[in-house]
């Protein structure tokens, strides 16, 4: 099943890039693929159907984690330190290649595999502690850190479930294949649901955003500052002051006719600016017309606004 649920996370997060194209959101799409790769390969070369080398299988899971991390960073700091990523995961693989290669697979080398993924994860947890202010961005941020947990703490309970020794003999039991199946997946599973509601929420938001706001100003055009105004209105206090201040830009035809579009645009938004400038606490400022503004004030009286 964890093949087709991480392929089906990677529709969804190639489904958000096609949306909006971002690094991060392609990265997490790949990598959700090439969980997915990891998976099946790790099944196959289980059940004896296709010959893989474990160092390729586990150098699929480190992919899988680099990529994953490294596109959570670039979501909510729009950078990753991508030289850290690599230096890290050549570490992490030259030295489960040589525990294979030295010991074969056992203990030590279910260690080096499942600590360095945890590393790979830690990565992207500190560099995005700090930079998650909604709530479901602080769900995606714990759920991550679970992640990264699991990472350090599955080989510590495989190695007490095998009565404290990984060997070759027992460590393809399917009591270890089924762990790590289950623990990776769940941990996949949640951490993505979380993203994408996420992403979703906030394009979702921008889009509300950008419904209601005068792209050229930068203030609320007509619609954002009549439904924001009337909300305001039913909610003030009784006798509570209200002004509405009515403004235009004189000849502003003219002003287009003589000095160009461009120009013109430029003096909107210059005084989109300056309305942003006084439209704090209970001011509400918009761009109701061409050249038309509108800004309402409440619990003033209009001398001291």
């Amino acid at each position: 099943m964890n093949p087709l649920v991480f392929l089906l996370f990677a529709a969804g997060f190639f489904t958000v890039h096609a949306v909006r194209p971002s690094r991060a959101m392609l990265l997490l799409a790949i990598s959700y693929v090439t969980g997915a790769a990891a998976f099946t390969s790790d099944f196959l070369e289980q059940a004896e159907i296709l010959t893989i080398s474990v160092i390729v299988v586990g150098a699929i899971y480190a992919i899988t984690a680099t990529l994953a991390s490294a596109g959570l960073a670039l979501y909510y700091r729009s950078s990753a330190p991508s030289r850290l990523y690599a230096a890290v995961f050549v570490i992490h693989v030259f030295l489960y290649d040589w525990s294979l290669t030295a010991n074969g697979a056992g203990c030590m080398s279910s260690f080096i595999a499942n600590f360095g993924c945890g590393v790979i994860f830690t990565i992207g947890l500190v560099a995005i502690r700090g930079h998650t202010p909604r709530k479901i961005d602080k769900l995606v941020f714990w759920l991550y850190a679970i992640s990264c947990f699991q990472g350090f703490a599955r080989p510590v309970v495989l190695l007490y479930a095998s009565g404290g020794s990984l060997s070759p003999e027992n460590f393809d039991q399917a009591l270890f294949v089924m762990m790590l199946h289950f623990i990776v997946g769940a941990c996949a599973v949640m951490f993505g649901m979380a993203l994408l509601v996420a992403c979703s929420t906030e394009i979702i938001e921008d889009l509300r955003h950008n419904s209601v706001t005068d792209r050229l100003s930068g203030i609320y055009n007509r619609r954002g500052f009549e439904d924001i105004a009337e909300r305001a209105l039913r909610e003030r206090k009784e006798n509570e002051f209200v002004a509405v201040i009515l403004a235009d830009i004189d000849h502003f035809k003219q002003v287009n006719d003589t000095k160009g579009h461009a120009y013109g645009d430029m003096v909107i938004a210059e005084l989109g600016a300056l309305f942003t400038e006084y439209a704090d606490r209970d001011r509400i400022a918009g761009r109701i017309g061409g050249e038309e503004f509108a800004m309402m004030v409440m619990g003033e009286p209009i001398h001291a606004v």
